[in-house]
């Protein structure tokens, strides 16, 4: 009788590999040129408030697309 194998069964999870490979993506960079035109930065950066992002959503990087908690961490950033 020989036992059966229940570890490291993950390695040839193709569906695993993309979910985490998407969970990272950032914006491309004509994504990112695009934003940085003044009427899109403008909008981008008076958006209304949003209870689900990081400091409801006001403090927003336009160069690397990302939100910050407070104005504080955004100007070290």
């Amino acid at each position: 009788m020989t036992r059966i194998r229940r570890k490291r069964m993950h390695c040839n999870n193709k569906e695993l590999h993309r979910k985490y490979k998407t969970k990272r993506r950032t914006k491309d960079l004509d994504q990112i040129q695009h934003d940085l035109k003044p009427e899109n930065k403008g909008r981008l950066l008076n958006q209304p408030e949003d209870e689900d992002l990081p400091g409801l959503g006001q403090h927003y990087c336009v160069e690397c697309s990302s939100y910050y908690a407070d104005d504080r961490s955004l100007q070290e950033h």
